[in-house]
């Protein structure tokens, strides 16, 4: 459907364009159950009817003008208790991505692993890892991206043409992701782990901000401090320091 030649070591072994399917993610998991397939390979869709986000939330893509994929790697290296830098490492090289298109423009992290430019979403990721006794056997990262589409049902969501006003080629898009989420994945590995997580702080959306969020059901202003090793979302409230799960809290816009 479409080349890429990104400048790449092992991402990608392959690019799997799929004119339609449910979800790449879900996809990527059949492939992986029925067939060995290489670390690195990608899985993409003109069109995917069913795809999900954090929380088995619904995302909404048009069909040929996002980004909707899914890459699968194999870091048996990785302990059960690090995944969480797996999620820093994919975010970070989506930030480094969008912001190489956006200039100027201000993207930011959005925990745990949501991309904003200024308050408005422009790109999401599902990551499903398979653990084997300590370690993650494998994992599937699933990413969309908005690229093209310019009408949204959710207010809050943005993309690259929206913002820009004009239209990306998907594949020159994809290669420059590919070739950042190469670059994090290298630190992952080489298990770099405090700097990626000093990147991944600083670039947290509303870090050192007052904001407010739904905690218990209750509107709770707090500060975001940072997160911890394990992924919990570090916050200031009424100068007390408290951690909560992606279950536990909502921002509110």
């Amino acid at each position: 459907m479409y080349k890429i030649v990104p400048n790449t070591l092992f991402i990608p072994k392959e690019v799997v364009w799929l004119s339609s399917c449910h979800s790449t993610n879900a996809y990527a998991l059949e492939q992986l159950n029925s067939t060995d397939i290489l670390e690195g390979t990608v899985f993409a869709a003109h069109e995917q009817t069913a795809g999900k986000g954090q929380m088995g939330n619904s995302w909404e893509a048009e069909a040929g003008m996002n980004l909707t994929f899914s890459v699968v790697f194999k870091p048996s290296w990785l302990a059960i208790d690090q995944q969480f830098y797996l999620s820093m490492a994919v975010a970070l090289a989506l930030h480094k991505s969008i912001s190489e298109f956006l200039k100027n423009n201000k993207v930011s992290i959005k925990w745990p692993n949501d991309i904003y430019v200024d308050d408005y979403k422009i790109c999401g990721v599902l990551i499903q890892n398979s653990v084997q006794k300590k370690n993650i056997k494998q994992s599937v990262v699933g990413i969309g991206l908005n690229i093209n589409q310019k009408l949204f049902k959710n207010l809050r969501a943005t993309s690259l043409s929206k913002i820009l006003g004009c239209n990306f080629k998907l594949e020159d898009v994809l290669s420059v992701v590919l070739q950042k989420l190469e670059i994090e994945h290298r630190k992952l590995f080489d298990k770099n782990f405090d700097k990626l997580k000093m990147e991944y702080e600083s670039h947290l959306y509303r870090k050192y901000i007052p904001s407010e969020f739904i905690i218990d059901d209750n509107n709770v202003l707090a500060t975001i401090l940072g997160v911890t090793e394990t992924g919990l979302l570090k916050l200031s409230i009424n100068n007390t320091t408290a951690f909560f799960d992606l279950k536990q809290i909502q921002y509110v816009f």
